[in-house]
């Protein structure tokens, strides 16, 4: 983490350009995907766009925080070690099953509309672990409907930066969002654990996850607003 502080280096200083510089990727006529062409925005870091994104990147990070507190979660509402081990075993499944559907969502319903998505089906797995007090079933369920975040968190944030930024500026705000994702991470794992130490009981850690997949879908709508206000301006 040091050197990556103190010493930041990008592709220029070893010969390199960013992926997709300089080409241009063939268009199919008469066929156009819904909002998956790149918008280009220039790259401001104090930008309304810029603060939307890496807001969305730690509000996404602090969602999958929860993963690794899934089989205490188990013991401390009653169930065994075994079932506690299904649990996670169920989020990794769903994880799976999230990442290679992640692009088919994207590719029928948009960018945007893809996370929101996918962050309604998290919601409904913390619902299901919120609410499974000694039924087994359902607490499977919600931890394999829990996992689909996982696909925001390893490909839907490039996806989204390259949507919002293009390729040639990809590289350089996706560095930052890797950045944050790997200071968040640590910070969410420790708020987690610190909550349960302070109510005896996991339900606070899912509430907080339901109230952070509240927030994360306001500002998708809201950065959908803005951008759609940005495009009538410049059609202008």
């Amino acid at each position: 983490m040091v050197p990556i502080l103190f010493f930041p280096f990008e592709p220029e200083t070893i010969g390199l350009k960013p992926y997709g510089e300089g080409s241009t990727a063939p268009e199919k006529a008469g066929k156009k995907t819904r909002d998956t062409a790149y918008l280009d925005l220039p790259f401001k870091p104090l930008s309304m766009i810029a603060i939307l994104l890496f807001a969305i990147t730690l509000l996404i990070v602090g969602t999958t925080s929860l993963n690794s507190h899934l089989p205490s979660l188990a013991i401390a509402n009653g169930f065994t070690a075994e079932t506690g081990a299904l649990l996670l075993s169920a989020s990794m499944i769903g994880n799976l099953v999230s990442k290679l559907a992640l692009g088919v969502i994207i590719d029928r319903w948009g960018v945007l509309k893809g996370f929101m998505l996918i962050i309604v089906i998290t919601m409904g797995g913390f619902a299901l672990i919120l609410f499974s007090r000694g039924s087994t079933l359902p607490l499977l369920a919600g931890g394999f409907l829990y996992g689909t975040i996982f696909s925001l968190g390893s490909l839907g944030l490039s996806i989204l930066a390259r949507y919002l930024y293009g390729n040639n500026q990809y590289y350089y705000v996706y560095s930052l969002m890797t950045l944050m994702t790997s200071i968040g991470s640590a910070a969410f794992v420790t708020i987690i654990g610190a909550l349960y130490d302070l109510t005896g009981s996991y339900s606070a850690p899912v509430i907080m996850g339901l109230v952070i997949g509240v927030i994360i879908l306001a500002v998708i709508i809201f950065m959908m607003a803005y951008i759609s206000k940005k495009k009538k301006e410049n059609a202008q």
